[in-house]
């Protein structure tokens, strides 16, 4: 190898008759002259040439007519090419040709340069940093390159450290050339990216910003199956990957996704029968789901599987010692760190694995049991709190029910506008049934002109008797309790004073509804606490069972009926 960078004559370089690798400088004036001429048809091994610094090297029929033995050429980011119809004759046995910074000369010049090499047995073409953002054509630079490749021999296509974001959208890419085997797109700032992969077998895409993308889109467009083997989509801040990532290649043996934030396996894997390693290192898991080692292990007796965990935080705790027992006993080959993160933050060696499992086997058992009483006595807890809740509420929750099962299921709160079916609703035991049949009727109805609700006489046969009462207290002005002890040791007529309770909360906006009339003394202690609350408002009035009095009993119940 020589690194030539001042001028001299052919003669001179004619004598390096074993030289296999050349990098030469052109100077400006240089390029004036036969820059490569009839002394380098000496060079009978030459077959690689580096051009530096040069200005305007135009590449012609003639250029490299004395090295027709070169197969790789390489010019550096101080060197600005053109090359014109018919400079492929100059490039006949060429298969590598290496383009780094040339973004000035030679985008104008890309479909010149691209049909030329098509001519020649080129089989790789690389880019490195030669392409910037703003093209007109989004899909430039890709289109060009790919459409005029599309028939050569071109093997290996790097584009590397550019700027192709926007070159890579969803849609309306062409296909990559036919007998394109790798691409590799590393360093592209690339947000998006999905090609139909033709017959492209290794495939990188690191280092780009692909994991917002990947998380919802798989990068392979192919309506068949892919022949793809490698896939490289380390270093592109993953935090998911959809499912579906690796439909449609089935013949996938390598992929990597090191240098990423994954904390689980969320792409299926488990069709993949050729996979053999699979890099998740440098990322955030702290272990592996059951569902997932699973699917590991049934790879594993396919082919030598093998999974790099390395550099992720992993935990050794109870939560992840079916983990860590199934790296004991697995047949997939793990590359794991040699230590692991206990629950307090402790870092412990994780070999042997097995005193690390049976110590957490030993710690856990006492969790365990810790766990399942907890768990017991914050179900008891639980259950207690809704049975207080149901019990504090029980009125509320039957009232709801058998309003529900009513008539009145759509009823909302009501304004008291006197339009209600009946004037009171009369709640009575049954030993109390000769007063409400004869005196009531008789002074409130007959001479009252207030309609009544009796049950033994308005309840609707065949319906329910809590959806009557509950329809009765409802469509009644008021609710006309007859108080005596046989009241409250009478289920339904409890029934009748709680229900009437309610409707006076939730369905009258808080108005009373409910008015006592007690035929018997009875003592405050007695009385349930909701009734004495009714009797500090006022809401009752005794049975005086004397002739004036009684005259005053049934006017005083006309007017509560009334008001």
């Amino acid at each position: 190898m020589a690194a030539v960078s001042f001028i001299f004559s052919d003669k001179t370089i004619s004598y390096l008759r074993s030289l296999e690798k050349l990098e030469i400088d052109v100077p400006a004036i240089y390029q004036k002259r036969d820059i490569f001429g009839e002394g380098y048809e000496y060079l009978i091994h030459l077959s690689s040439l580096n051009v530096g610094a040069c200005d305007d090297l135009l590449i012609n029929a003639q250029l490299f007519k004395y090295m027709p033995l070169l197969t790789h050429i390489s010019f550096d980011e101080k060197c600005k090419i053109h090359i014109t119809p018919g400079g492929h004759r100059s490039l006949k046995n060429i298969k590598e040709v290496y383009v780094h910074r040339l973004v000035d000369t030679l985008l104008p010049y890309l479909n010149n340069f691209t049909n030329e090499l098509k001519l020649t047995p080129i089989e790789t073409l690389s880019f490195r940093n030669t392409f910037a953002e703003g093209f007109e054509d989004r899909y430039y630079p890709w289109n060009p390159i790919s459409r005029n490749l599309q028939n050569s021999s071109l093997k290996y296509l790097l584009m590397t450290e550019n700027k192709l974001g926007e070159s890579f959208p969803v849609s309306k890419l062409d296909p990559p050339p036919s007998s394109l085997q790798a691409l590799n797109l590393s360093s592209n700032k690339l947000e998006k990216f999905a090609l139909d992969l033709g017959n492209i077998r290794n495939l990188s895409l690191q280092n780009n910003y692909l994991g917002g993308f990947l998380s919802t889109h798989s990068y392979n467009m192919s309506k068949e199956s892919s022949s793809l083997e490698y896939i490289d989509l380390s270093a592109n801040s993953i935090e998911t990957l959809t499912f579906i990532v690796f439909k449609g290649q089935p013949h996938l043996k390598y992929i990597n996704l090191s240098h990423n934030k994954l904390q689980k396996v969320t792409f299926d894997v488990s069709r993949l029968k050729s996979l053999r390693y699979l890099d998740i290192s440098t990322n955030n898991f702290t272990t592996l789901d059951e569902k997932v080692m699973a699917i590991f292990d049934d790879l594993s007796k396919m082919t030598f599987f093998t999974v790099n965990l390395r550099n992720n935080a992993l935990q050794c705790t109870c939560i992840t010692l079916s983990f860590l027992k199934w790296i004991s006993k697995t047949k997939v080959e793990l590359l794991l760190n040699d230590k692991c993160t206990l629950i307090d933050g402790a870092i412990v060696r994780l070999t042997p694995i097995d005193s690390i499992i049976k110590r957490l086997q030993k710690e856990c058992s006492t969790y365990t049991y810790l766990a399942i009483a907890l768990s017991i006595l914050l179900v008891v807890i639980l259950a207690i709190l809704i049975l207080a809740l149901v019990y504090k509420y029980r009125w509320k929750l039957r009232y709801m029910f058998y309003l529900a099962k009513s008539k009145h299921y759509n009823y909302k709160a009501s304004i008291d506008n006197g339009e209600y079916t009946y004037d009171a609703f009369i709640s009575y035991c049954d030993d109390d049934r000769a007063f409400v049949l004869k005196d009531c009727i008789a002074n409130l109805e007959t001479e009252g002109n207030a309609k009544l609700c009796v049950h033994q006489r308005d309840f609707i046969p065949g319906q329910e008797i809590t959806v009557n009462i509950t329809n009765a207290i409802h469509d009644s002005r008021k609710t006309v309790c007859i108080i005596t002890r046989k009241f409250f040791e009478s289920y339904y007529c409890m029934f009748e004073f709680n229900m009437a309770r309610m409707e006076n909360i939730y369905s009258r906006d808080g108005r009373n509804v409910i008015f006592l009339v007690f035929l018997e003394q009875i003592q405050p202690k007695e009385m349930p606490l909701m009734m004495l609350e009714l009797i500090e408002k006022q809401s009752y009035i005794e049975y005086p069972n004397d002739e004036e009095g009684n005259i005053v009993f049934w006017k005083k119940i006309k007017e509560a009926i009334h008001s």
